[in-house]
Formats: C-alpha cells, sequence, structure tokens
C-alpha cells in the first residue's frame, strides 16, 4: 500500500545520496523545482511517468520509492 510518507523520505534520501539539487533532478524528469520540493515534501504525488522517470534518474527501484521494499537497486 502506498504510503507518501515513505515515499517523501526516500525521495529525499535518494535525491541526496547521488548528490543531486531539487534543480537538476526537476530537469532531468521534466517538472518544476518547485515540484520536486512537494514530492519531497508530501504535499502532491507524481504521476507515473514522473515516478519512473525518478526512479530511473535516482537509480532505486519503484517499489523502494513506493516503500514496497527495503531494497533500493533495481
Amino acid at each position: 500500500m502506498w504510503d507518501q510518507k515513505v515515499f517523501s523520505e526516500r525521495l529525499t534520501t535518494a535525491r541526496e545520496a547521488r548528490g543531486i539539487t531539487k534543480r537538476y533532478l526537476a530537469a532531468q524528469i521534466g517538472v518544476t523545482e518547485q515540484a520536486v520540493g512537494q514530492f519531497e515534501q508530501g504535499l502532491i504525488l507524481p504521476s507515473l511517468p514522473t515516478l519512473v522517470a525518478l526512479s530511473r534518474v535516482l537509480q532505486v527501484s519503484l517499489d523502494y520509492l513506493a516503500g514496497e521494499s527495503d531494497t533500493p537497486k533495481k
């Protein structure tokens, strides 16, 4: 089951672990820097295509971002 808090925390952790800025991530996935901040704060949910792009750029699985797996690698 989707857990917004887990998603937000894992998104932030994965981004910071890679040394990626919100601005860079936003440019890579086609959203605004503000949207990335809102994802990380749990204010809005990304669309499915955006989730796939996040997974690709951050090199983590969708299951990990969604809280369904504790293993970040694909």
